[in-house]
């Protein structure tokens, strides 16, 4: 963000995933202003000038952190996004004196906790909202009183805002917005290329920490307990762990050798291995949960040690070995809630003392260094009737 000249940072969810202390120090490095007006950890809004402009910017992170990650310390308290925009936009209108007014939130228009229609009514004065997080491109539209734009997710691409200002009045007369896709007509910025060069130097790390054997085709929405993610979770020496972890009904394709850059591509995100005591009961309410919302996403749940049988209905009516209780193992993005989709097992491990196990990155390296080849079989873990 230095190399590119950015002004502003608004913290996204991933930007905790290394927690609080971490965030901080990155911050300090960073040469504009970090904005969340819902964190404790940062300022709300602040203003800027630009040609003579005087420019309101109010930042907000996202409102479900706690529904994304999970930290042996703890979180920073979030609160709720239109409770943080009040306090903030009372401030903004007591000082008065800007003529452009913007919110750049880490969210979509459409959240589960409320849409941005709801959270904009108040504010006519906000004339630009620049949003995140739903990975979703959005040229620009017009959400109450103010323009909307977001830029997709993955550095797919920019967001070009234009905003027209009579001279005159200092009034803003317009704003229009384009997506700029950052594809291969776009040529590198040297800076930005040789800061990312420096930081992830794959290219440089001839290590192979294995290699895998090609699992054998299989069908879509298919349940199996194969996936890197369970074998990495396996390296846990905890006998009898039932072992949960998920991937994309998408085709995936693994590598053949597990260098530092194929494995960061396998777990692109910060994830922990994490683990709960569980009653059976506890443990079926767990699967239903999963096997639910499994047919409405392109996700498929992997349970690794654990036969299911469920019925018609997939619901669970039987688990093989059968016990009274469990130790479930899973990763930390599941275990705080999958970003909503599992309030079940997000209850649990917010009320159960949770064991951290380390990064799933450094579990896959051990293991395929231990046992290369590492073989990933297709093996079903669920029983339907007629299946």
């Amino acid at each position: 963000m230095n190399a590119l000249g950015y002004d502003f940072w608004i913290p996204g969810n991933h930007d905790f995933d290394l927690g609080g202390d971490r965030l901080l120090e990155a911050a300090g490095d960073f040469s504009g202003t970090v904005l969340a007006a819902n964190c404790a950890l940062f300022p709300g809004w602040t203003v800027i000038e630009r040609s003579g402009i005087r420019i309101a910017v109010v930042g907000l992170t996202s409102e479900t952190l706690p529904w994304y990650a999970l930290r042996p310390e703890g979180l920073p308290k979030i609160a709720p996004e239109a409770e943080a925009l009040a306090a903030v936009m009372a401030e903004v209108r007591a000082a008065g004196g800007a003529d452009l007014v913007i919110l750049a939130a880490h969210r979509g228009v459409y959240a589960r906790h409320g849409n941005l229609y709801k959270l904009l009514a108040d504010y006519p004065d906000i004339h630009l909202a620049l949003g995140g997080h739903s990975h979703a491109v959005d040229p620009g539209r017009r959400i109450r009183d103010s323009h909307f734009a977001a830029p997709g997710g993955h550095g797919e691409g920019v967001i070009k805002v234009v905003v027209t200002v009579d001279d005159a009045t200092r009034r803003i007369t317009g704003i229009v917005s384009r997506f700029i896709a950052a594809d291969a007509s776009v040529a590198p910025e040297p800076a930005f290329t040789a800061a990312i060069e420096a930081r992830f130097d794959f290219a440089g790390d001839p290590t192979v920490y294995g290699v895998t054997e090609p699992a054998p085709e299989r069908a879509a929405k298919r349940y199996y307990a194969s996936s890197c993610g369970t074998l990495a979770l396996r390296t846990l020496d905890i006998p009898g762990a039932v072992t949960l972890y998920g991937v994309s009904t998408r085709p995936k394709v693994y590598p053949a050798e597990l260098t530092e850059r194929a494995i960061f591509d396998l777990f692109p995100y910060q994830d922990q291995a994490v683990s709960i005591e569980l009653g059976r009961a506890e443990l079926v309410a767990v699967i239903d949960e999963q096997l639910a919302v499994s047919r409405k996403y392109p996700y498929v749940p992997v349970l690794g040690n654990l036969a299911v049988r469920a019925d018609a209905d997939w619901r669970v009516t039987g688990l093989e070995p059968e016990r009274e209780t469990y130790c479930l193992v899973t990763s930390t993005f599941l275990a705080a809630g999958g970003g909503g989709r599992y309030p079940v097992l997000h209850a649990l491990f917010r009320d159960r003392e949770v064991q951290f196990h380390g990064d799933l990155r450094e579990r896959l390296k051990t293991l395929a260094a231990a046992e290369s080849p590492l073989t990933i079989p297709p093996r079903p873990w669920l029983i339907r009737p007629g299946r």
